[in-house]
């Protein structure tokens, strides 16, 4: 039986880092975070915790190829664990950034504030793979007698854990909270996601309303000279779209 959500400050705790593969056709948002939950459910018979951050009053919503998210609200759904090497603990970590634990906050702190979220690539998470068994050499079997091999069993193929590069979902930007520490996704990155869906215009207001960019003349020079914008569109990252004359993800 799935207990009911409950409001949470455990959330602050350090030692929930994993997240599910629950999934939405979304890899960036700009939204109010509106509630922190956290629920008990029973999977083939065995107790997992669920996080949930809902967020509602989406825009700047940037979808997967040929996708849309209609709706003003979206939830993102976290499965705990002991790992911090997981999808929980690179978007706790992102958390930690805008919420000062140390001096007794928890993810109160955020209600209601414009959060922008996003899906950044390049994770090192581990998964589970499957590969000829290094034992038989892929075969199943052992010696001219054909004993089954003992690690794979006689499958010829053995499952085993791999760090594969993943995305992960990080939240990049609290309006009106500076970033504590430094890390996440760099300032030329969080300005990449500030692109999509505008005018030329609409990025330059947005720029110039970033404490981060406007504290760093050389990034600006790039921002106002169009170099910035020349090596996205060099590297297959943006598109003008002729028709609105906003900016795009590359399809």
């Amino acid at each position: 039986m799935t207990a009911e959500p409950v409001p949470v400050n455990v959330l602050t705790s350090r030692a929930s880092k994993n997240i599910s593969d629950f999934d939405v056709p979304v890899d960036d948002f700009w939204g109010k975070l509106i509630l922190a939950t956290q629920e008990e459910r029973q999977i083939q018979g065995s107790p997992n915790t669920f996080f949930k951050l809902q967020f509602d009053e989406l825009h700047d919503v940037r979808c997967k190829p040929g996708m849309v998210w209609p709706a003003p609200k979206l939830v993102l759904e976290f499965r705990a664990a002991n790992s911090a090497k997981s999808r929980w603990g690179i978007a706790q970590a992102s958390l930690e950034n805008f919420v000062r634990y140390d001096d007794g906050e928890t993810l109160l702190a955020l209600y209601g504030k414009d959060c922008h979220m996003s899906r950044t690539p390049g994770h090192k998470l581990p998964q589970s793979t499957e590969g000829p068994c290094d034992r038989c050499q892929g075969v199943g079997y052992l010696g001219a007698a054909g004993i089954a091999c003992p690690k794979c069993k006689g499958k010829a193929v053995f499952q085993k854990w791999a760090d594969i590069e993943a995305e992960a979902w990080e939240m990049i930007g609290v309006m009106g909270i500076a970033s504590q520490n430094g890390t996440g996704p760099s300032i030329e990155d969080k300005l990449l996601n500030l692109i999509y869906h505008k005018t030329r215009t609409e990025f330059m207001q947005a720029v110039y309303l970033d404490d981060q960019a406007k504290s760093d003349p050389s990034l600006m020079q790039k921002v106002l000279d169009g170099t910035l914008l020349a090596s996205w569109q060099a590297k297959n990252l943006v598109v003008l779209d002729a028709g609105t004359q906003r900016f795009e993800a590359v399809q």
